[in-house]
């Protein structure tokens, strides 16, 4: 049960809690009876001191209702973009996929003279897809996607907001087992018709 007073969507610390025998009728239904079972699981409501944990009132972070907040990884952030379903990858692309993400913009220094070519640049890679729309677990195939939430470090966050104000950004799919980066230059069109690819 409860030593301290644990509040909302809070993971519950070894110090909050302490293990009571009590009589089997006092048991509460879905009392936790396990201190592991605490180990992945955060509150939904506040309990508080003295209070039976009963698991109507634990999340489990694995869970999608637990929230976004539970699956962004330490130094990391989540950033969501809006897609359509060629630059999402056709609905394709599911959570937990990696991809690249890739912006179509014009160069500053072009922008005020007549021959401002767009460019195509890699802006991250290797990038964690969390959500599809607003969905946290596997979505069904060929769902169409409006939005993709990526997991990212705040620098890539900070370019990838960028791009997508500046230019149009699309997804590229991974492999589920490709991490390599390319480092590839960015493509214009003059490099594409002089044989860049």
């Amino acid at each position: 049960m409860a030593f301290k007073q644990i509040g909302v969507r809070q993971r519950i610390p070894q110090e909050s809690i302490v293990l009571k025998d009590i009589n089997k009728k006092d048991i509460l239904p879905g009392a936790v009876v396990d201190k592991a079972y605490l180990e992945d699981a955060v509150t939904n409501t506040i309990i508080y001191p003295g209070e039976q944990i009963v698991m109507p009132k634990l999340v489990k972070i694995s869970q999608p209702v637990a929230g976004l907040s539970f699956k962004v990884s330490t130094d990391k952030r989540a950033v969501t973009i809006g897609v359509d379903n060629v630059q999402g990858i056709a609905g394709l692309a599911k959570p937990g996929d990696t991809v690249d993400v890739m912006a179509i913009v014009t160069p500053p220094d072009t922008l005020e003279t007549k021959e401002a070519y767009p460019e195509t640049l890699i802006v991250a890679e290797n990038i964690k897809l969390l959500a599809v729309n607003q969905l946290l677990g596997r979505a069904e195939e060929g769902v169409d996607m409006a939005t993709a939430t990526l997991e990212v470090t705040p620098k890539q966050a900070q370019a990838i907001v960028l791009a997508t104000n500046y230019g149009k950004v699309h997804l590229s799919l991974r492999g589920f087992d490709d991490e390599k980066t390319t480092g590839l230059p960015a493509m214009n069109i003059e490099r594409l018709f002089s044989g860049g690819v």
